[in-house]
């Protein structure tokens, strides 16, 4: 999906609350493994985001609370790994890159970092030298993040081109 850059980062970069606002949220008992308590409550919550259709799950918590809060980091990196926009060309890397685990500033940076990737046609070399950094160091970035990794092999793959292979 391809949407406007400026809406995209607004969604990404909301707060919980604005962006629960934009979703629709259920809440169910949950599956699966977890004992006595499974089935108890309904405390697993599926948010689905209205305006792009991306949806997360997360039932890792037994508290209805904590797996919200856990769901909408997950809709930020989902909506950061699917939706396109055109790229930035005044983005950069920072001199010290997001943590894969920062919910707020990580999805924007990988959702950019993908749109570069795209408008190089999903080749390494080409979008390495928009950034101003050798392939490896961007290989060593995609990689440092499985989900990223696994976003840039199925778009590699959609556009007919083969896996990326890392050696550390």
């Amino acid at each position: 999906m391809i949407v406007d850059t400026a809406l995209r980062d607004c969604w990404l970069q909301a707060d919980d609350e604005s962006l629960s606002a934009e979703c629709t949220l259920d809440f169910h008992r949950a599956s699966g493994h977890g004992g006595q308590h499974v089935n108890k409550t309904d405390s697993a919550v599926r948010i689905t985001h209205r305006p792009s259709g991306v949806a997360a799950l997360s039932q890792t918590s037994r508290n209805q609370h904590e797996n919200r809060k856990h769901a909408l980091d997950q809709l930020r990196r989902k909506i950061a790994m699917t939706i396109r926009c055109e790229a930035d060309p005044g983005f950069h890397l920072p001199a010290v890159l997001p943590s894969v685990d920062n919910g707020k500033s990580y999805p924007l940076f990988a959702a950019r970092l993908l749109d570069l990737f795209a408008e190089s046609d999903f080749a390494i070399k080409p979008t390495a030298m928009m950034l101003a950094i050798s392939s490896s160091r961007l290989l060593k970035i995609f990689h440092r993040d499985p989900e990223l990794w696994q976003q840039v092999g199925r778009l590699r793959s959609e556009a007919g081109l083969s896996m990326l292979r890392f050696h550390s």
